[in-house]
């Protein structure tokens, strides 16, 4: 048998008994000639010579493929405890060398296109270290559905460890097909990778968050309550492209004929102008996302409010709207409490607030859905939304804009072509499966953007000539909405109240249970751990007894785990401690495998139960708390809700619980002695505050310490509050990729409803020096453009904060002020510049750049001599500032004033002696003025510096 066929079926046999879907696809491929030519390398290790796509010989790996692996294995950490994507096995050098020299790697996945050089690869090498390693996925020429599926059981050690990939280049340059094969590849991984590290980070909060809102059913109502309340109506779905702007008049114009579902950041831009949507979608966990809304919080008592258990608790808790419907994902915790809100999980996620409002418009039967500013391109390369949203990603498209190969051209709407990139690319792709599996009728009014497969495209204002004048009245509503709609609100609230707090009580006491099971393991750990410190060499005897104690442990640990429906709830928090479990079990199989000695495997399991107890006690401790919580205040809240409440407490207790929508309910009702009370006055600054309502907010505050001088501390703590709310919003601005400016505002806001909050005030001085420093030293125009968006902010922030103003340094407060006033001249608007460019002057008394722009200002608003004084006081400064007198020369000469002009130009040419066009121009100036013998000289000398004698014969002749 020879070397070829000995190697093959060792290999294949082990490929069968660890990778059989591999060994499939390989046996099921046909046989082929021997695919290349062998080459022996120095160090006895085979090659393979191949014949590229161009036709050309190339070798599969370098002439040395020792050192080709060793050049591999510096892009994986020696200590990586995460996952290797290589993509192109070769003949195996660099997998078989990473899998050698990387032992707490946990997870290889290896993909291979090309069968036939597998084959060889297989004939060629001894495959079984690479065959046999436990840490082994391999895909051989993969199918979308089984790179799926592989990467779904890859799934937990992708989310909580790094991802390292690996691409063989030449196989690339002999296959171009795995250039696509990487991006299906990598999209995926990313996707795990982000939403792993996300949970682990935000765990806390996103399960704080959804417990938040689930207290909160007993004020909400299901999504499934939307059902057939439209039915036949037209609805215009409005997202926030930039195009959105283009149809702002006819969505005015039309409002009558169709119910409008907007996203939560439109709503903005459609209030300023006069627009108001039935129906607002919000969706996502961050806090920052309330202040897409705060502004207008106060404006949308009209509006529904359509969101999910995961957004955010301030959009629930704070917007004062007419309803609030809740909708169940696929999360477990959604799962779990679904049903007791009489309500079905939706099986997928909603990716985007388009998708929740397209859900809920197709569940309340509206016919036809029309979508509105849907752009999923950019449509416009200044901005990423429309005109007046609140927190924009604009810096995004300057970054992509200057990197355009993250862009993807494709068919827009009217036969266009638009730019893309593949996120925006990706959400399209969902939403037109989406679609697909949901047919409707669809029309795609959006008068910019990217072409939506399975919608008619048509013109808005053709769209709503077809409609009727008068939308059709809703259906009748069937058996089971006529009872949900006859049970009142007040006994719909009491129903779930118990209900919520019967299952949070079941969940505390199961929760009490485990921790108690648990702490029994952390002690028994306690005692094996002294047991194994005591003795460095354990006999025979201590050994079994050891070996008992573990066995006892192990059995309460799988006991606690039992409880899976229970630790789904928890799944967020114990993703930290499931990380360095899963490092030490990967120990744990490593130790057992080499046949470690007793002692390294004992203190490995006893690791393992440690850390896990320890982050499930943690998880524990935290959910109990939490709905302990919830439980206390559903019960009180019960109390406060009798037969006869008493109004004036129970809207404090909202206000002190951040229920700020119910007790914005309540205050129609309070007597008009309650005004008169320190509480409710300060209640009603925080709801003020909370509405950023600024003057209210003062007033109400005020009058708070007017009544009751003792509230001051609280008044303090409340300012204090929301001063901190802004601080960490601005502070997660850059994670979200909310531009700098944004945060810039927010902070500012901070100062404003968090009464001049400290925190705000000292991260804006630290941004202040960070932000002048950055900006241009010669402050060209394309540059501060470029800035235009942080100058017009920091101009903003120095009007209204004139004490932060005056905490910053002259020479950074200065350049702010100066870059400010020089948009202002760039943009035409001398007259608004002026006093701008005159604070900066005198903030930076030494800056010739300073100077000449308040030249400038100077000399375009009419005063001239103010003007040319100033201008030589900058050449003075600075002589590079003497460039001006050109450009001035240049106006007074197309004004027709050449001998105004040619002086302009002498007193450049003195500034800047070394520029000679100054000498031209004053030529040409005397030419016109008819002064020949003035500019045959000025030409001369010109020429002289040039040396040549072109002009001087053009003059003489």
């Amino acid at each position: 048998m020879t070397e070829a066929a000995t190697f093959f079926a060792r290999n294949l046999d082990l490929l069968k008994q660890r990778h059989p879907e591999a060994a499939s696809v390989l046996t099921a491929h046909p046989s082929a000639p021997p695919l290349g030519r062998v080459e022996q390398t120095n160090d006895g290790r085979p090659n393979l010579v191949l014949t590229a796509p161009d036709g050309s010989q190339r070798l599969l790996h370098q002439p040395d493929p020792g050192q080709e692996a060793s050049s591999y294995l510096t892009h994986v950490p020696e200590d990586t405890h995460g996952t290797v994507v290589l993509f192109g096995l070769g003949l195996g050098h660099v997998a078989l060398a990473v899998l050698a020299n990387r032992p707490t790697l946990q997870q290889m996945l290896v993909v291979e296109r090309n069968i036939d050089l597998f084959r060889r690869a297989m004939e060629l090498v001894d495959l079984s270290p690479f065959l046999e390693d436990p840490r082994l996925t391999l895909l051989l020429a993969p199918t979308p559905s089984v790179i799926q599926q592989v990467i779904e059981t890859m799934g937990v050690t992708l989310q909580l460890e790094d991802i390292h990939i690996l691409r063989h280049l030449p196989s690339f340059a002999l296959d171009p097909g795995y250039a696509a094969l990487h991006d299906e590849i990598f999209i995926q991984l990313n996707a795990y990778n982000v939403a792993g590290s996300s949970a682990m980070r935000q765990a806390r909060r996103f399960l704080t968050g959804r417990l938040n809102n689930i207290a909160a059913l007993p004020h909400c109502l299901p999504i499934d309550a939307l059902r057939g309340r439209l039915q036949g109506r037209p609805a215009v779905l409005i997202a926030n492209g930039p195009s959105l702007d283009d149809n702002l008049e006819l969505l005015a114009r039309h409002r009558a004929r169709a119910v409008y579902f907007a996203v939560d950041s439109a709503v903005p831009t459609l209030l300023r102008h006069g627009i108001v949507p039935d129906y607002i979608g919000a969706l996502d966990a961050n806090p920052v996302i309330y202040e897409k809304l705060a502004p207008v919080a106060a404006e949308l008592d009209r509006c529904s409010l359509i969101t999910a258990c995961q957004v955010t608790p301030e959009v629930v808790n704070f917007l004062p709207v007419r309803e609030t419907f809740l909708m169940f994902g696929p999360d477990a915790i959604d799962g779990h409490f679904a049903p007791l809100a009489g309500a079905a999980p939706w099986p997928e996620n909603t990716p985007t607030v388009a998708h929740l409002n397209l859900l809920a418009a197709l569940a309340a039967g509206a016919d036809p859905i029309i979508f509105v500013g849907q752009d999923f391109a950019y449509t416009d390369p200044a901005k990423t939304h429309s005109s007046a949203t609140r927190l924009t990603c604009n810096d995004l498209v300057d970054e992509l804009f200057g990197n355009r190969d993250d862009f993807v051209t494709i068919p827009g709407v009217n036969g266009t072509k638009v730019q893309t990139d593949r996120g925006l690319l990706n959400a399209k792709d969902t939403l037109e499966e989406f679609l697909r599996r949901r047919p409707h009728r669809y029309i795609n009014a959006t008068s910019r953007g990217a072409r939506i497969a399975g919608t008619e495209e048509r013109p808005l204002a053709e769209v709503f000539a077809s409609l009727p004048g008068q939308p059709p009245p809703a259906a009748h509503p069937s058996a089971k909405d006529r009872k949900r709609a006859a049970e009142s609100e007040t006994a719909r609230g009491r129903r779930l109240r118990r209900v919520l707090r019967a299952e949070f009580d079941r969940l505390g006491k199961e929760s009490e249970r485990l921790a108690a099971t648990l702490h029994e393991v952390r002690a028994r750990c306690r005692r094996v751990a002294g047991w194994l410190r005591r003795s460095s060499a354990p006999n025979q005897e201590s050994r079994k007894r050891i070996d008992k104690e573990l066995g006892a442990i192990d059995r309460l640990v799988q006991q606690v785990n039992r409880h899976h429906q229970f630790w789904l709830l928890l799944q967020g928090l114990t993703l930290k401690g499931l990380k360095y479990c899963n490092r030490i079990r990967h120990q744990l199989r490593q130790a057992e495998r080499q046949g470690a000695p007793w002692e390294r495997k004992a203190r490995l399991h006893l690791a393992w139960f440690q850390v896990a107890t320890s982050a499930q006690l943690k998880a524990i401790n935290a959910f109990h708390n939490l709905i302990k919580g919830h439980a206390h205040f559903l019960a009180k809240e019960e109390r406060l809700l009798a037969s006869h409440p008493d109004l004036e407490k129970l809207f404090s207790f909202y206000v002190q619980h951040d229920k700020i929508r119910l007790a914005h309910r309540l205050l129609p009702l309070l007597p008009a002695s309650a005004s008169e009370r320190g509480d409710i006055c300060l209640a009603r600054g925080v709801i003020a505050g909370i509405f950023r309502q600024e003057t209210e907010q003062r007033a109400w505050m005020q009058k708070a310490q007017a009544h009751d001088p003792g509230i001051v501390a609280a008044v303090t703590d409340a300012y204090q509050r929301i001063g901190d709310w802004f601080l960490a919003a601005a502070r997660e601005c850059p994670a979200l990729k909310i531009d700098h400016s944004a945060a810039l505002r927010l902070l500012g806001d901070g100062l404003v409803f968090g009464d001049n909050h400290k925190g705000c005030a000292a991260e804006l001085l630290a941004h202040a020096q960070a932000d002048a420093a950055g900006l241009p030293p010669t402050l060209q125009d394309d540059r501060l453009r470029a800035r235009a968006s942080i100058i017009t902010a920091w101009g903003e922030l120095l009007e209204r904060h004139p004490h932060l103003a005056d905490r910053m340094a002259a020479t950074e407060r200065g350049r702010l002020l100066l870059a400010r006033g020089r948009l202002l001249l760039l943009a035409g608007q001398a007259e608004e510049a002026l006093p701008w460019l005159q604070q900066a002057r005198s903030l930076l008394p030494e800056s010739g750049r300073a100077a000449l722009a308040l030249a400038q200002a100077l000399i375009h608003t009419g005063r001239h001599t103010e003007g040319i004084a100033m201008l030589d006081t900058a050449v003075a400064l600075d002589r590079s500032c003497g460039y001006y007198w050109e450009t001035l020369g240049d106006a007074l000469l197309a004004a027709g004033l050449a001998e105004d002009a040619a002086a302009a130009y002498e007193r450049g040419f003195l500034a800047l002696p070394h520029h000679a066009e100054f000498l031209r121009k004053m030529g040409d100036c005397y030419q016109m003025a008819g002064q020949p013998a003035a500019a045959a000289e000025a030409y001369r000398h010109f020429e002289a510096r040039r040396g040549g004698q072109a002009t001087l014969n053009a003059c003489a002749g």
